[in-house]
């Protein structure tokens, strides 16, 4: 305080004046501590800790216990943290970049799997080959053939691996009986379960071909959807199963994209849909198109085997026979009995089939069915034709009726197309263009013309 005169001669108390600061430049960090994006996505992938892959544009992180799974957001979300605001355009693109598979489209021989080699932050994949008689364990690899197991130890391998641990003592032993009493009470034909068995070990190696579909179909209520949860749960519980409609994956072109990495994919009950026997003939041949939202399309390996669940089958409009000798059908014809326990349902649900123990069961099964397919082959039962045949004529109402209400009569028999048509007539225009393919398909009888009628010598409607 400081005493100064007002204007009327008292004295008067008032602060005293302060002086000013010169301004100065604000304090920055020295050189050496400051870090650029690329610093900081290093520091971000050792924070992680984990093995990271980005395919089919998601990041996937890798654990023993549950293989690989997608972690997209949980890895942004730590980008942003590390960086202080939104590193989607930065850390989580240049990460992306060092960790990204290669795009099967660009390389001279595309595999399933991949090892890293050289380190996770400045190494990079390589393609890895796996013997069509292998199978990949979370901790080593197993030649089915020969019985022969190689340790992974510390490899990091991408690609789906089962995630329950391979014991040469016990996991070709393993069994669920309960798993075991559906598969029993749902066929009847020994030789039709033994060859189920084996087609299904398929599912337990992604990087095999398998040029078809599985169909589970009959009877409601039969176990249907259950077997199928129970066999796409065993190789890595839920998170190696994927439920996508046929429907979903014709009409939603980012659908696809939720069969990557994936054991087996199962559609329950899909509604009829056009163009189906189109996308499982391109699919089956062991490449497809992922198109993930805010990513350019990227080609990348099939791995996830196709079971449908069904009353009814998808129809077919190839009728060269292409199409029906890809679908495997399986008939189911005994209804569970109902014990109206609030609790029944659970058996459909992956969370009950996902438990470890009931896992290693079914994936017991799943190893014997594999060495028998490897002793002695695959191939299709003759009593499952009929079974098939059946499906198809279900699926069309032209199929069962050229099937059923026609019949082979002598040579010079003439069957006028009119009098089928007659039969016909509450059937669409689409499926009444297929009766000729049809008739050639199941009879052997080419269209032609007498008399200017068209129809088909040496058949007869049934009386």
């Amino acid at each position: 305080m400081q005493i100064m005169t007002d204007e009327f001669g008292n004295d008067i108390a008032v602060p005293a004046p302060t002086s000013e600061k010169k301004k100065g430049k604000k304090k920055t960090a020295a050189k050496s501590d400051r870090r650029n994006d690329y610093q900081i996505a290093q520091e971000v992938v050792g924070m992680w800790g984990k093995p990271l892959a980005f395919h089919a544009g998601l990041f996937w992180s890798y654990t023993p216990e549950k293989g690989w799974e997608a972690c997209s957001e949980a890895f942004l979300a730590l980008c942003n943290e590390v960086k202080g605001c939104n590193a989607r355009m930065s850390i989580f693109e240049i990460v992306a970049n060092q960790v990204k598979t290669p795009d099967a489209a660009n390389e001279a021989e595309p595999t399933t799997y991949y090892e890293r080699v050289d380190g996770m932050w400045a190494g990079k994949w390589i393609p890895m080959k796996v013997a069509s008689s292998e199978i990949v364990f979370a901790n080593g690899i197993l030649d089915i053939s020969t019985m022969k197991f190689s340790p992974i130890k510390h490899r990091i391998i991408y690609g789906p691996r089962i995630s329950l641990p391979f014991d040469a003592k016990t996991s070709l032993t393993e069994a669920d009986l309960e798993f075991e009493k559906m598969i029993e009470n749902a066929l009847d034909n020994e030789e039709e379960r033994e060859y189920l068995q084996k087609l299904c070990s398929l599912i337990l190696q992604p990087h095999v071909i398998f040029r078809g579909q599985i169909i589970l179909w009959g009877v409601p209520h039969s176990g249907k959807s259950t077997i199928a949860t129970a066999i796409a749960c065993a190789p890595a519980g839920a998170l190696g199963a994927s439920a996508v409609s046929e429907e979903r994956l014709l009409k939603d072109k980012w659908a696809a994209c939720l069969l990557v990495n994936k054991f087996c994919n199962v559609s329950n009950d899909s509604e009829q849909t056009k163009k189906w026997e189109a996308w499982l003939k391109n699919y089956t041949t062991g490449m497809f198109t992922a198109e993930p939202k805010f990513h350019a399309p990227t080609a990348i390996a099939t791995t996830a085997k196709l079971i449908s669940t069904c009353n009814q089958i998808q129809q077919v409009s190839d009728l060269s026979g292409a199409t029906e000798q890809r679908f495997r059908v399986f008939r189911f014809l005994h209804p569970l009995p109902e014990t109206h326990a609030i609790d029944q349902t659970k058996y459909m649900t992956p969370a009950y089939w996902s438990d470890p123990a009931r896992r290693r069961g079914v994936l017991g099964w799943l190893l014997r069915g594999a060495k028998l397919a490897m002793d002695e082959g695959i191939q299709e039962p003759a009593s499952m034709k009929q079974a098939k045949s059946e499906a198809m004529s279900d699926a069309s109402e032209v199929h069962a009726f050229v099937r059923e209400e026609l019949w082979r009569g002598e040579p010079t028999d003439f069957l006028e197309t009119s009098e089928i048509l007659d039969r016909l007539q509450g059937c669409g225009m689409m499926e009444l263009k297929q009766l000729p393919k049809i008739i050639e398909r199941i009879w052997g009888v080419t269209k032609s013309r007498n008399e200017n009628k068209r129809g088909y010598f040496g058949l007869k409607l049934k009386e």
